[in-house]
């Protein structure tokens, strides 16, 4: 299967496998955040979530705390998803 990034407008083929690996597993926990979202709005109001591997990791009110937490941990910001789960219902004027 051939991949490719688009840069500017230009489709870019993605060669390195551990840089498409990581598109794939952050398209795959961001699908996740979207198909849950009534869940993580019950669990995680208004908190900002750091998630792989289809699982919530961490959870903190403030994200430098959320991310101190993931450094602690060992691990790479890079490895997560990180979203803030808003509870205020929020209308967009474009």
């Amino acid at each position: 299967m051939s991949v490719s990034l688009e840069l500017k407008g230009k489709p870019t083929p993605i060669k390195d496998r551990k840089l498409l690996e990581g598109f794939r597993r952050f398209a795959r926990d961001y699908d996740w955040i979207l198909d849950n979202m009534d869940v993580l709005l019950r669990e995680y109001p208004d908190k900002h979530i750091a998630v792989a591997d289809e699982k919530v990791i961490f959870a903190n009110d403030n994200i430098k705390e959320l991310l101190e937490n993931i450094k602690e941990s060992g691990k790479d910001d890079d490895d997560f998803v990180i979203e803030y789960i808003n509870s205020r219902n929020i209308k967009l004027l474009l």
